[in-house]
């Protein structure tokens, strides 16, 4: 049976909860096409044209919908738009982190084409600049991956050797076996506005200058954990991107920038640059993090332990 106007005019949301029904009730596309075959063969709908339902590229026939409605206890009215209740269109989390999504319907509003208009006008009536939602948007990738980042932990654990208490001549040393020069030089802190207009102090702790100078402050000889930090990202900044990176600039008082052109105005124009290069910075100070955390030497050693080598040795440790 065809697929009749209404239907159409009322399934904006029928896709999405279709799926989401069947993924609360652990079911497969397969097991559900199995069900409706044994619920009416003749109106069941095979599994590719479940899977077209629920992205939304097709309307089940008023039969066809019945017989879904049916393996699910639902009336076939349920699946229709009339003010669906959130739970049932919003995505299952399942066991991805701690910030909950919402639905991205219907679908067709929040098409790539449509997002890649809209973002960006969104970002200018907020005042976020590109640079912020890069970050934003790499957080919830974290949370999604539940911080897991494999790769990056074995690129620091290939250069570290696993150890995990790394002095801060041996990060030195690291470097120079990376063509990496340190050169100590004496930064003072200057006033500076952030986004929200306060009034802050930024000191500047370290900065790098292609092909291969790392310029650290005086100061942080005062601040050793800092010091290390810093080292260990412009290696990893090395290891991961070679000789791809910005000008690289880390600072206290003030959002780190990844290039000294970032003293160009900040603006909420979201381009490839500034996910590049928030993506770079992200990628660079988790890889700091697993240098001088490894998590090898605390697998087997008990929580105590851990936190007490910890803050002995003043180890920026990544979260997982």
């Amino acid at each position: 049976m065809p697929v009749s106007k209404s239907l159409i005019r009322q399934s904006h949301f029928l896709g999405t909860k279709v799926r989401n029904l069947r993924k609360r009730n652990h079911l497969t596309m397969e097991d559900l096409s199995a069900r409706c075959i044994r619920v009416n063969p003749e109106y069941a709908p095979s599994v590719s044209y479940l899977s077209m339902i629920e992205r939304g590229k097709r309307v089940p026939s008023i039969d066809m919908l019945e017989v879904i409605a049916e393996v699910f206890q639902k009336d076939p009215a349920w699946f229709l738009d009339n003010e669906p209740e959130p739970d049932e269109i919003t995505p299952v989390k399942g066991n991805r982190g701690g910030i909950s999504g919402m639905a991205l319907e219907p679908s067709f509003l929040f098409s790539n084409d449509i997002l890649q208009i809209a973002i960006p006008e969104m970002l200018s009536q907020t005042g976020i600049t590109g640079r912020q939602f890069a970050h934003l948007l790499i957080r919830a990738h974290q949370e999604s991956l539940q911080n897991h980042f494999p790769d990056l932990e074995r690129a620091a654990e290939d250069v570290g050797l696993k150890r995990l208490n790394l002095s801060i001549e041996d990060l030195i040393d690291i470097a120079s076996d990376l063509g990496l020069r340190v050169q100590w030089v004496n930064r003072t802190p200057k006033d500076v506005v952030d986004e929200l207009g306060v009034n802050a102090k930024q000191l500047v702790t370290s900065f790098f200058e292609p092909p291969g100078t790392i310029y650290l402050n005086e100061i942080l000889k005062a601040y050793p954990t800092r010091l290390k930090y810093d080292l260990a990202v412009y290696i990893g900044h090395r290891i991961l991107h070679r000789d791809e990176g910005l000008k690289s600039v880390l600072s206290v008082g003030n959002q780190n920038t990844w290039d000294d052109s970032a003293a160009h105005q900040s603006s909420s124009a979201l381009n490839s640059q500034d996910i590049l290069q928030a993506w770079r910075d992200f990628e660079s100070s988790f890889f700091a993090g697993a240098l001088l955390c490894p998590r090898c030497p605390f697998d087997n050693c008990s929580t105590e332990a851990a936190m007490r080598l910890m803050f002995t040795n003043g180890s920026a440790c990544h979260l997982r």
